[in-house]
């Protein structure tokens, strides 16, 4: 087959394992966390026509730059709804362009093999699963701060125009900070790209015309955005944006947090990634990297190796920092990792056990799989069919049959796939387990969270019934985002922020009355038309007191 018939084919099985992962049922889970926060900015900027200045409730939100709620309201009037799949669909559409991203870099100088255990190690990984199925930053942070150094690096490897090179690294990295701030993305690219030019001795290059138009292009568009922001909000406030997440990373200062973190952080790290992080320590060992890794392939280990370590201490240190910031370096472990699954592909001589053992390692978890991934099925089967909860509910008996079913077609494939000849029997396991991670988080995951999550959005439907339509609804506390969300979705309208002062101008009003964790009582000349309870978990899920809104009518004097 021609080579450009193997990359169409190629690049059609990643797009359509990415697809069968992330796509399905998108839109079935309600929103959490960030999520609501996102799309009702987004939503806030289209109503406003001020695509400088995101806001929830009309009020300046201080999280980050606004590229996100671009692309979520472009999404939601293209679309005509600002519904889940609306929110969600920028990430997992941004996942699989970070995985064809990882296939076009790795094709520099590794074999189209390679390339492709690297994209789908990357689209199986735990943390990239979950994140990208919602409607938060991080894919679209991830496609383009990654895109920015591997971009750079590849085209350094292929020795490109030195100022498309710069050029179209910096209009990424543009897109970065953008998307999330002037606090990681720049950071990271200054410390990957400086290590790797003070490492070839080509630190001259930073005194480059080339380099120079690169960071034109960077200010140029980074500054056109932070300009019209300073001035619609002021200079004091205009900085903000890109500090105000930044200080709860550094809320708690004891020692003990800094020792807890330092000691947890690496494994958190680790499981995320799983199974594919474990391949990553193969590099520790001396024959193992001498003997076992292509010349071809050497630039491109040291690349991803010097980058890890140069980024890592900025999540290690912190105490309150996140697995999921590390995610624009998760496409350096699944190249890494891939690299140590394709040894397996050729035997390589007089090789010792220690690097043996890692060379057997991707086989051998193979082979395990052909048992664990029916055997899953048959326990959550029966665990269905007993229908006893265990901490999470357990799955419908008919979704939990057509698991069982899906799991042992996969285990069969994956015996199948044991017994073809070396590259496919490297391959083949991969993509079975790509099913398999497909099959877990559209049937498993999602029916055991619809169980546990709150369903604010037919509580909101209720209480609205009892709201008469002539009334403005308006807070003087901060709403909580999933009631915002839900309000605006079926009414297409926010709710104001406002003072006491301005709810006593009103001739009668209707507000919200917001408490956590802490019975408030109701203002003696107001009536309470319903009671919301918000929050993610039902209060049967819940391990904290369930958080509740009221809609109150409250009448003026």
């Amino acid at each position: 087959m021609p080579q450009f018939w193997k990359n169409f084919a190629t690049i059609g099985l990643i797009l359509s394992l990415g697809f069968l992962i992330f796509f399905p049922r998108l839109d079935s889970l309600p929103y959490r966390g960030e999520e609501p926060r996102r799309v009702v900015s987004s939503f806030e900027m289209l109503q406003s026509n001020n695509w400088f200045v995101p806001t929830i409730q009309n009020q300046v939100f201080l999280s980050r730059p606004p590229l996100q709620n671009w692309v979520i309201a472009l999404t939601g009037e293209l679309r005509g709804s600002f519904d889940h799949l609306t929110g969600r669909l920028p990430s997992a559409i941004c996942t699989l362009l970070t995985a064809l991203l990882i296939y076009y870099y790795c094709l520099a100088n590794l074999s189209m093999l390679t390339a492709l255990l690297a994209s789908l190690c990357f689209l199986t990984m735990p943390q990239v699963i979950q994140l990208g199925r919602t409607a938060e930053t991080e894919l679209m942070f991830t496609f383009l701060l990654s895109g920015s150094f591997l971009l750079w690096h590849r085209g350094e490897l292929k020795q490109w125009p030195k100022s498309l090179k710069w050029g179209i690294a910096y209009l990424f990295l543009a897109g970065a900070n953008l998307a999330k701030g002037i606090n990681q993305a720049p950071l990271y690219f200054a410390a990957i790209i400086g290590l790797y030019l003070l490492i070839n001795r080509q630190i001259r290059e930073l005194f480059t015309l080339a380099h120079l138009f690169g960071l034109l292009v960077f200010c140029s568009l980074v500054g056109f955005w932070q300009w019209g922001f300073v001035h619609h909000v002021g200079a004091q406030t205009g900085w903000l944006m890109h500090a105000g997440d930044v200080g709860l990373r550094f809320q708690h200062f004891a020692l003990k947090n800094y020792l807890q973190h330092w000691l947890n952080f690496p494994l958190e790290l680790l499981a995320v990634m799983l199974p594919w992080s474990i391949l990553i320590f193969a590099y520790l060992n001396r024959e193992f990297w001498q003997k076992c890794i292509p010349d071809t392939a050497r630039p491109i280990v040291i690349f991803c190796l010097s980058a890890i370590a140069i980024t890592f201490f900025s999540v290690w240190f912190p105490p309150g920092a996140a697995t999921r910031y590390y995610l624009p370096m998760y496409p350096c472990f699944a190249i890494l990792a891939a690299i140590v699954l394709n040894t397996a592909v050729a035997p390589i001589a007089n090789l010792h056990s220690g690097a043996l053992t890692w060379i057997r390692l991707g086989p051998f978890l193979a082979k395990i799989g052909v048992l664990v991934i029916p055997l899953c099925g048959v326990l959550n089967f029966l665990w269905a069919y007993s229908n006893i909860q265990i901490i999470i509910p357990p799955q419908p008996l008919f979704n939990a049959g057509m698991f069982l079913v899906g799991t042992l077609l996969i285990g069969l494939g994956s015996y199948w796939g044991l017994r073809l000849d070396s590259a496919k029997r490297v391959y083949m396991p991969v993509i079975f387990y790509s099913l398999f991670a497909a099959l877990t988080i559209n049937l498993l995951y999602t029916d055991t969270r619809l169980k546990q999550y709150n369903d604010v959005e037919n509580q909101l439907i209720a209480g609205l019934q009892k709201v008469p339509k002539d009334y403005p609804l308006m807070s003087i506390g901060q709403v909580p985002f999933d009631f915002l969300y839900y309000y605006m979705l079926h009414t297409g309208k926010t709710i104001p922020l406002v003072t006491y002062e301005q709810l006593i101008n009103q001739p009668h009003g209707l507000w919200l009355y917001f408490f956590a964790h802490q019975v408030i009582p109701i203002p003696p000349l107001a009536e309470k038309l319903a009671e919301i309870e918000t929050g993610r978990f039902k209060k049967e899920y819940s391990q904290t007191p369930v958080d509740k809104t009221f809609i109150v009518k409250l009448f003026l004097l």
